[in-house]
């Protein structure tokens, strides 16, 4: 069985200065195979940790996906497709 592997980069994004302020997150990613080459259509889940609630989202063409408007927090980020290992961090 391949192993996937991917990267993932979180941009904190603050509002601007207002009555009500809200801080939200993007999280973004690649995935790609032990040879560097991406892989598309792998199952993104990305996980609040303190309440177990869940996004879903597919890598594009280019082994990458997104995650917008996050709320801040600590996330685990599941990686899935069939013939390939399941990878989390």
């Amino acid at each position: 069985m391949r192993q996937l592997h991917f990267r993932w980069f979180a941009l904190f994004l603050l509002a601007a200065p207002a009555f009500a302020q809200d801080v939200r997150a993007r999280v973004q990613g690649f995935v790609s195979d032990s040879s560097q080459a991406a892989v598309a259509g792998a199952q993104v889940i990305l996980t609040n940790t303190a309440t177990n609630v869940t996004a879903l989202t597919k890598s594009n063409g280019n082994g990458q996906y997104l995650f917008d408007f996050v709320i801040a927090g600590d996330y685990s980020v599941t990686v899935e497709l069939q013939g390939f290992r399941k990878f989390i961090q």
